[in-house]
């Protein structure tokens, strides 16, 4: 299982991710046309086999939210 922290950027509307060891990795991106606006508070959702990240927009009042696992399977395959 691939270790990785999510930190929320509410400067420049992005969510940060490192591995286990401080590197960082790709930030997530945006699904949909949705747009992050000042990200605060997240949560990690797992149901079964998928899990998805929640992120409060604090500028906006609204949740977004993103596929971990689908993250996971680009990255195995170099994406």
């Amino acid at each position: 299982v691939t270790k990785r922290v999510y930190v929320s950027d509410g400067k420049t509307n992005q969510i940060l991710v490192f591995d286990a060891d401080g590197v960082p990795l790709p930030a997530l991106a945006v699904e949909n046309g949705d747009k992050l606006d000042n990200p605060s508070a997240m949560e990690i959702v797992e149901t079964g086999k998928q899990r998805r990240l929640f992120v409060l927009n604090t500028g906006g009042g609204k949740i977004s939210t993103f596929n971990l696992e689908a993250k996971k399977e680009e990255a195995k395959k170099g994406k």
